[in-house]
């Protein structure tokens, strides 16, 4: 089974946003460390790290891995763009709410997560 960064996942929350704000406010704690996370991640990749693609493929299928360099750039700089964007218009909610349920959808991911690995590395079993 292929499993997507976290990030991936906020599309269903951008929907979210579209249908309900107030629901999708209580995803802003996730949202708001996401698209800090993912700039500085994006940063990294581009200028520190040039090897930071095939680190992060070993554990994510990404969708930028197999563009060119220029290709990448152009599409990271789009995304960085897009998660500051996210920053700015999100609906702001800290309230205790908004973390244990931002905390519930990381929680989610990383369950998912695990029974992934462990049906991959299962298999020869």
């Amino acid at each position: 089974m292929i499993i997507f960064p976290i990030s991936y996942y906020s599309v269903f929350l951008i929907i979210l946003l579209m249908v309900n704000r107030k629901y999708a406010s209580y995803f802003y704690p996730y949202m708001a460390a996401s698209s800090i996370i993912g700039i500085g991640c994006i940063i990294v990749g581009l200028t520190v790290w040039r090897g930071f693609d095939e680190f992060q493929e070993k554990y994510f299928t990404t969708l930028l891995y197999d563009m060119n360099y220029r290709e990448k750039v152009i599409s990271n700089v789009f995304l960085t763009f897009f998660k500051i964007l996210v920053l700015i218009y999100w609906p702001y909610n800290v309230s205790l709410k908004a973390f244990i349920i931002s905390m519930g959808w990381v929680m989610m991911y990383l369950i998912m997560y695990r029974i992934n690995y462990n049906l991959t590395n299962n298999r020869n079993i």
